[in-house]
């Protein structure tokens, strides 16, 4: 369990729990190893995180507490193509922050954003609902239902992909300046 300071949480080769809570765990460092390992989201408050990969730290299963992950304001990269499982009450929102952002989403259901920054979020094959946030924003709708939505104060385009699949995703815009977004179709490759 990490506490207040910047950790290095580790993992053997077995079955490893790593607890994070609040903005205490903001900045540790996760590396799980080999087995079946779960980050464990304690307490009610949703938790600070500065990037996170769940390939690279190897965790494979998030139990959360449903109150959500929280970016900070500088660019950041999460990843959680890499969870197979997810328990407790959940993800939540992972809110990436006002930085320019790379969100990457999983086989599950989730809400994507990234705020404030020219932001790329890529859904999962779940049913995700991905909000870009204020900025340039390149947001990729996965195989699930995917409403894609978009704030752009000062932005002139923004980006929509939309991969072929069984289901596709929906655009919605709000815009100060009145102009439209951009829509692209592209195959995955």
């Amino acid at each position: 369990m990490g506490g207040k300071d910047v950790d290095t949480l580790l993992g053997g080769d077995g079955n490893d729990r790593l607890v994070v809570s609040g903005s205490d765990s903001g900045t540790d460092t996760m590396n799980c190893g080999a087995g079946s390992d779960t980050l464990v989201v304690a307490g009610k408050l949703a938790v600070t995180l500065v990037g996170f990969n769940a390939l690279a730290f190897s965790i494979e299963g998030w139990e959360g507490n449903g109150a959500g992950v929280i970016g900070t304001a500088v660019a950041e990269a999460f990843d959680l193509s890499g969870i197979a499982a997810f328990s407790g009450t959940g993800l939540g929102v992972l809110d990436a922050g006002s930085g320019a952002d790379t969100v990457i989403g999983s086989g599950f259901a989730e809400d994507l954003r990234g705020a404030a920054g020219n932001d790329i979020i890529r859904a999962g094959s779940g049913n995700d609902t991905v909000d870009g946030g204020v900025g340039n924003d390149l947001l990729q709708g996965g195989t699930g239902a995917t409403p894609l939505s978009s704030t752009r104060a000062k932005a002139r385009t923004s980006s929509v992909t939309s991969w072929p699949g069984r289901k596709r995703g929906t655009m919605s815009s709000t815009s100060a300046r009145a102009s439209s977004p951009t829509m692209r179709r592209c195959r995955r490759g």
